[in-house]
């Protein structure tokens, strides 16, 4: 506990007893001033590098993530859109499929129907899906 401080004004000095011993402050030379200003200017300095550092490297830490998130959601759409063409494909080979078999049920019937030459087993084939087509029995 600090009991009284003096001031000595003709030296500019400061004494103060604490804890039961005597402590003098005295005021730094101007040398003294000017190279203490230069170290706070170089730990100020060195602060703001070391700050501006880890500043640089959140941002770049940050700009990876969002890079490599924006690389995974071009690869799940790439791979949705691969996908989706897939099934369009199988979609379109099954309707070309479809389609090719009608139509040669379509000739099918068109021969049966003018007279053109058949096996007796693919005649009789087509001549049911004809009757069947039209309501009459076989």
């Amino acid at each position: 506990m600090i009991k009284k401080a003096k001031h000595e004004g003709f030296k500019n000095r400061y004494s103060l007893e604490k804890d039961g011993r005597i402590y003098t402050l005295a005021p730094l030379s101007p040398k003294q001033v000017y190279e203490d200003q230069i170290q706070l200017k170089k730990g100020y300095k060195e602060e703001q590098h070391v700050s501006t550092k880890v500043e640089e490297q959140k941002d770049l830490a940050k700009m990876e993530k969002q890079a490599e998130q924006y690389g995974e959601d071009v690869r799940k759409r790439e791979k949705k859109v691969s996908h989706e063409l897939k099934i369009k494909r199988n979609k379109v080979s099954a309707f070309r499929t479809l389609g090719k078999g009608h139509g040669q049920k379509q000739k099918d019937v068109k021969k049966a129907e003018s007279g053109e030459k058949m096996s007796g087993e693919k005649k009789e084939r087509v001549r049911k899906k004809v009757c069947r087509k039209s309501g009459e029995t076989p």
